[in-house]
């Protein structure tokens, strides 16, 4: 016998409560300032951005006038085997007031870390978990 189709608001649904799942767990181990769940398109870009707790007029700046410069953007660092990068492992402290996007952008909206978290499926990364700490007062 044929297994009845989900219904797409039922999909949506799932969707949803696994995703608020995630960010709940996350929050649980981490407690981030921020959280930001995106997916990677067929080119390889962040795409479908989910925010919790980012001010969409951080994430429009970011994604106007940083994506591409973000040591953390997918095409430098999701091909690599670590499921988890943080920005002290792509922007090292002693070169951050040399980066546009640490002096122009994170330090503006007082971030004071970032950890991007991977997913894989069959080992191709299509999509992530962002996690931001805010609150470095201006450093």
């Amino acid at each position: 016998m044929p297994t009845p189709s989900v219904p797409a608001d039922q999909g949506v649904a799932d969707w949803q409560r696994a995703l608020r799942a995630c960010v709940d767990a996350f929050d649980a181990f981490a407690s981030p300032s921020a959280i930001v769940f995106y997916r990677l398109d067929q080119s390889g870009e962040p795409a479908d951005f989910e925010l919790f707790g980012m001010p969409e007029s951080m994430h429009r700046t970011y994604v106007a006038r940083y994506r591409m410069l973000d040591p953390l953007h997918p095409s430098r660092c999701a091909a690599e085997e670590c499921a988890v990068v943080t920005l002290a492992s792509q922007l090292p402290d002693e070169r951050r007031d040399a980066s546009a996007y640490w002096t122009r952008f994170l330090r503006r909206h007082d971030v004071a870390d970032v950890i991007e978290i991977w997913l894989r499926d069959a080992g191709r990364t299509v999509g992530a978990f962002s996690l931001l700490r805010f609150g470095m007062g201006g450093a």
